[in-house]
């Protein structure tokens, strides 16, 4: 069990719940000016919602934002979208 008042931890939960989200994998061959061939893949994410308390939802949020930076959507936790259900 993971305790959200922690960012690590938050991130943890996000990333467990992230696992669950839906992807599909693209992959295509882009051809450059030299005539090289690179593989391209990235993921099309469905987004689910991650509903709370105003606190969790602003835990959630402050996770997300520590990924920001990442290079992957998947560890960017682009697939979750924090809404608050008071």
């Amino acid at each position: 069990m993971q305790n959200e008042n922690k960012n690590h931890e938050m991130c943890k939960f996000l990333d467990c719940l992230h696992d669950n989200v839906p992807s599909v994998l693209h992959s295509s061959k882009l051809k450059l000016d030299d005539g090289t061939t690179i593989n391209h893949q990235d993921y099309t994410l469905t987004q689910i919602l991650l509903g709370g308390d105003q606190l969790t939802v602003s835990r959630a949020k402050s996770a997300k934002g520590m990924r920001i930076n990442h290079e992957h959507s998947n560890s960017c936790l682009k697939g979750i979208i924090p809404v608050i259900e008071d």
